[in-house]
């Protein structure tokens, strides 16, 4: 006897001989991306330093400030923010962008095909991207020697632990 096929639900594999179910997005992977980032909001409310170059060696690294300068920002802080990043304006929606559209790749599955939008692969975006590259490497190598505020003081996880566990 065969099922009737207004009922099957079409499956396909993963090249793995595991079945996938290509309906919409389930809240399991909603769920996994918000478990995803619950460490970082964590981490940003603590003051916990997120960054790795700061955290292991205490340096600071080229995006040094973006962090608590996106924060500002958001809170209408202009001033403040451009202390902290001076590069803030252009490089936060940048990111907030990519990391919104990741997530939304993420959550849509691996069943569905990836469609990079076609402005990406433009000339203009391409150029704007070294552009942006070559001005923060330059504020950061700057900072070094004083001018944007630097040098940035950064808080390694040595130090965070003594500030805030060994109280």
């Amino acid at each position: 006897m065969t099922p009737d096929p207004a009922l099957v639900v079409p499956t396909s594999t993963n090249g793995q001989g595991l079945k996938q179910h290509p309906s919409k997005p389930g809240w399991h992977r909603w769920a996994l991306a918000v478990a995803l980032a619950s460490p970082l909001v964590f981490a940003v409310l603590n003051e916990f330093p997120i960054c790795p170059t700061a955290g292991l060696l205490g340096l600071p690294c080229p995006g040094c400030g973006l962090t608590r300068a996106t924060l500002l920002l958001l809170q209408g802080e202009f001033a403040q923010a451009l202390a902290f990043h001076p590069l803030v304006i252009p490089l936060a929606p940048v990111y907030f962008g990519a990391l919104g559209w990741f997530a939304l790749e993420f959550v849509r599955g691996p069943h569905r095909p990836t469609q990079t939008p076609r402005w990406i692969a433009q000339r203009w975006f391409s150029c704007f991207g070294v552009v942006v590259l070559c001005a923060t490497l330059a504020v950061w190598a700057l900072r070094f020697f004083g001018y944007f505020g630097g040098p940035v003081p950064v808080q390694s996880y040595h130090s965070w632990t003594v500030a805030h566990v060994h109280r």
